[in-house]
Order: C-alpha cells, then sequence, then structure tokens
C-alpha cells in the first residue's frame, strides 16, 4: 500500500497520522522479497518498486509477474501524484502510457526485477541506480540513465544476472537489458544486495561521482565508476566486517550515511585518505611526481619493476601513472600522462665535447663522465640514419673515422647499453 500523508501544522518534518490517504495499493501473494523501495526522480514523479511477489522463481501465473505487464509485481511503476485532488495520474511519456485493455498497465515504467528492495537517483544526473536481490546465485545492480522511458526490461525470471533461469517462453539474452555489476553469492557471503547512491557531496572530492553499495550479509562496500568505454569499473572500498546493512542514504549536503538494522546504527560514509592525488609533471624525457613517502610507477596500468623513485625515465612511448604514498595508510594513483618516447634522453652534464667541429676526416670526442656509462656511439645524418656506430669500451676520449660522411650536418649520439641516450652532440663534416 502506497499512502500519502499531510504534514503536521507545528512541524512540517513531521505527518498527522489522521491525514492518511492510500493512493495505490496491490496485493502480495507471498510476504517474502516485496520491494517497498519509492523515491521522487529528477521529473517529480513518484517511483515505486515491487518484488515479484515472493516465493522462489517467480512461479506466479504463466509467466511469472515481473513478465507480466498486467500487474506490477516486479515491475517500478512511475506516477503522478502532484494533484492533491486526485489519487494519481499516469505521465504522458511512461512507455505504455496509452495502453488500453488491461493487458498492460499503463503506470509500469521498468519490469523483469526480482526484488528491487533499494534504489536511488543520482542528484546529479538523475540517472536510476537498483539494486535488485537474487534468487539462489547472483546479486546485481541494474542501471538506467534519466530521460529515457522506453521501459527497460531487466530479464527476470528469464536470467537472474547474466545467466538462463526459467527461459521457457523467453527471448534471448540480448533481448533484456544486462546489469552493470553481479556478485556471486558464493562470493563474500553475498545475499541481498543494498542498492545506494552516487556521491555528489563536496566534503571528499575523490568520491564524487562513485555510486556506492553493499550487501546485507557480506558487508563489503563497493564503488562503480564509469570506464570510459560504455563499461565500468567495480572496486571495494571497504570490508565492513559487519552484516545487517539495510540502507544507503543521501542528507540535504548529499552525504552518505548506511543503516545497520543488526545494531540498530546509523554510519557516515567518509573518505580516510581525503588528500589530494598526486600530479605528474614530464620535464624533457624525465617524469616526476608530486611528493610523496613512496612511489609505484605504472606503464598502461602494469607496475614497472624497481621504479620507485619520485622521478622515473621512460624508455618507450605509452600512457603513464604513478602511487604514491601520501600519508600512513594511504596511497594514491595520479592521472595517467601520455609519453612518446622520441630517443632523446635526458642529458645529465653539458653536451659532449667533440675536437675539431667542423671535422674533416676524424673527429675526437671526450666522453668525460658519461665514459663509465657509455656503450656506443653513433653518427646520425640529417634523415635519421646510422651513418657511422661504434663500440665503446669505457675510454673517456675516442677518435672516429669521417672519411666516409659526405659534408653536410650529423647528430653523435652515446648511448647506454639499455639503449638510452645519455648524451649529444651536433656535428658538421666539410672538406
Amino acid at each position: 500500500k502506497i499512502s500519502r500523508f499531510q504534514v503536521s501544522q507545528n512541524n512540517p518534518d513531521s505527518a498527522a497520522r489522521n491525514t492518511e490517504e492510500t493512493i495505490y495499493i496491490w496485493p502480495q501473494p507471498a510476504t517474502n522479497h516485496n520491494g517497498g523501495d519509492l523515491a521522487f526522480g529528477a521529473d517529480g514523479y513518484l517511483y515505486i518498486a515491487f518484488g515479484d511477489g515472493g516465493s522462489a522463481n517467480d512461479p506466479w501465473g504463466n509467466f511469472g509477474n515481473a513478465q507480466d505487464l498486467s500487474d506490477p509485481l516486479g515491475d517500478i511503476i512511475r506516477i503522478d501524484v502532484s494533484d492533491p485532488d486526485t489519487t494519481y495520474t499516469v505521465p504522458p511519456d511512461n512507455p505504455y502510457a496509452n495502453a488500453t485493455g488491461g493487458d498492460t498497465l499503463p503506470e509500469i515504467w521498468a519490469s523483469g526485477l526480482r526484488n528491487p528492495y533499494r534504489f536511488g537517483f543520482d542528484a546529479f544526473t538523475g540517472d536510476l541506480w537498483i539494486g535488485d536481490v537474487g534468487q539462489n546465485a547472483y546479486e546485481e545492480v541494474d542501471y538506467w540513465p534519466a530521460g529515457d522511458n522506453s521501459g527497460p526490461n531487466f530479464g527476470w525470471r528469464c536470467y537472474e544476472a547474466n545467466n538462463p533461469n526459467i527461459t521457457n517462453g523467453c527471448g534471448p539474452i540480448g533481448d533484456y537489458d544486462a546489469p552493470v555489476s553481479v556478485h556471486p553469492q558464493s562470493d563474500q557471503s553475498w545475499c541481498s544486495v543494498i542498492g545506494g547512491r552516487v556521491y555528489r557531496g563536496t566534503q571528499y572530492p575523490q568520491l564524487i561521482g562513485q555510486y556506492i553499495y553493499t550487501d546485507y550479509c557480506g558487508g563489503n562496500f563497493y564503488s562503480l565508476v564509469p570506464d570510459g568505454l560504455g563499461g565500468w569499473v567495480k572496486e571495494e572500498i571497504l570490508d565492513s566486517g559487519l552484516a545487517g546493512w539495510s540502507c544507503i542514504a543521501e542528507d540535504s549536503a548529499l552525504n552518505l550515511f548506511a543503516t545497520n538494522i543488526n545494531n540498530d546504527r546509523v554510519y557516515k560514509l567518509y573518505d580516510p585518505c581525503p588528500m589530494a592525488p598526486p600530479v605528474v609533471t614530464a620535464n624533457a624525457n624525465l617524469l616526476e611526481s608530486s611528493t610523496g613517502t613512496a612511489y609505484w610507477w605504472y606503464l598502461n596500468g602494469v607496475l614497472i619493476n624497481g621504479a620507485t623513485t619520485q622521478t622515473y625515465e621512460p624508455t618507450q612511448s605509452g600512457s603513464y601513472s604513478v602511487v604514491v604514498e601520501v600519508a600512513t595508510g594511504c596511497s594514491l594513483e595520479s592521472d595517467t600522462v601520455s609519453f612518446v618516447y622520441t630517443g632523446i634522453g635526458v642529458l645529465e652534464n653539458a653536451p659532449l665535447m667533440l675536437v675539431p667541429n667542423p671535422a674533416n676526416d676524424a673527429v675526437s670526442i671526450g666522453l668525460g663522465a658519461y665514459s663509465a656509462k657509455a656503450s656506443t656511439v653513433s653518427v646520425v645524418d640529417a634523415l635519421g640514419r646510422n651513418a657511422l656506430v661504434r663500440s665503446v669500451l669505457g675510454e673517456p676520449t675516442i677518435t672516429l673515422n669521417l672519411s666516409g660522411l659526405a659534408n653536410g650536418s650529423y647528430m653523435v649520439s652515446v648511448r647506454d647499453v639499455f639503449g638510452r641516450e645519455i648524451g649529444q652532440a651536433s656535428l658538421t663534416v666539410t672538406r
């Protein structure tokens, strides 16, 4: 039963018991998983979630309640309750608003749900997030974007999460709207997913945009964020060690709170590491992180062995990031930096000394401080081709025979055993 109350004249936060008006009622054939959550969307309409009626595997009728549009069980209805002189009206853009004959209820907005016990809207985008409690194998989270009133069908009882359940009379799985997150009940003792909220507060900037949810039995809190490719990134952010979580809600400042019915407490969710994430800057071929107490560099998401200092000199192109311990127990990751390796390394000292320069048939190269690291010396022409390459045996000064080189401008490069450039200088050959 869905009822409307008038607020007390003396307290606008208190409903007067004697003003109850029933606006929607539907019988439940069983006592378990009856849904029951409700909320106003950004469009001003009231959304109400019903479970499929209870028992197991939605046994009601020929095809189950959740796939039967003649009743609201296993569905979310969407109604307009703004007129105090009527119980409700059906929004004209409901997917079945023009249905007649009783085979389809015009108030139904979404179907194919088992027990959408907790759902909520993103306070910024208006998108809908649903925690749909599973049967015997999976817990799922469903998502639907604001403004899309095309009538999503999330697949129950035909499918439980992404797996066949009772498919008699059902279409292929692609006909239904897939969950954005699935948790096997065999993992972490999950039993009843508790749909949450997207954090939109201002106190914890790094949580902004994260959808946070948990489970009644498991007690592990997870976040979902878009991966930028049409999918989602799921991350466990807290193992509470507690069962009994029943609701995640937000206050007027959009802070998030979680209720636990096992200990009758309300908990505020917070970020234990609210400091700013590290920043990576590039100086020639050197990447440098902002200050921390420990560093771990990554290339294309893979840890680089041994790269544990504040600076890192890349030897190949790719996307680099760094995880920095910014405080005890707080390690944060930087944004990725796209880096193109040019082969022009970071010069440790002054450019190479070439004598004479311009040169005729020979040139002497003073390696100086480079001699201990140098492996090869090459002479590269204006088109980037190696005109001359010579191994270096650790001598501080070497002489190159230039008799085979044409007149022109060249670049002399010294590289270490890893192929990294550690010194360079321009050379002119003239005769």
